[in-house]
């Protein structure tokens, strides 16, 4: 099985969902980003991962994030964005969904995200390259 992935809008409801190619994010907002593991040797067929299975997604940042701490010193952030994924539906295992905060979108360009699926012993990965397009407020 090859593991691939949907991108789904930002629905609140498992009937509302549709397929999107990017999620759009203003810098320094809050997002929900859902995504759906599809099984690309059975034509793009929703795949539903074995009961406890884990799903990481990372998400590159910025090069050389920097922040400013309370008390006015630099610190380098880390470049990635590591989350544990979710399923926020327990009728359809298999969409998963992460949070961003103001501070992971913040530093964040137009970026790829990688998806690691860890069934037992078996671990798959799958990639989306530009899945995030980051746009200013008057862009929406």
């Amino acid at each position: 099985m090859r593991l691939g992935i949907k991108l789904l809008n930002t629905s609140a409801t498992l009937n509302q969902f549709r397929s999107v190619d990017q999620i759009r994010i203003s810098q320094g907002e809050t997002v929900d980003l859902f995504f759906q593991l599809v099984d690309l040797d059975q034509g793009g067929l929703r795949y539903i991962p074995a009961p406890g299975a884990a799903v990481q997604v990372q998400i590159p940042r910025s090069p050389e994030v920097i922040a400013i701490t309370t008390n006015n010193t630099r610190q380098v952030v880390d470049p990635t964005v590591n989350r544990a994924a979710g399923n926020p539906f327990s009728e359809d295992r298999s969409i998963w969904m992460i949070s961003l905060i103001d501070l992971d979108t913040a530093q964040m360009v137009s970026n790829s995200l990688r998806i690691t699926l860890s069934e037992g012993t078996s671990t798959k990965i799958a990639f989306v390259n530009q899945a995030i397009k980051m746009i200013d407020h008057q862009d929406q």
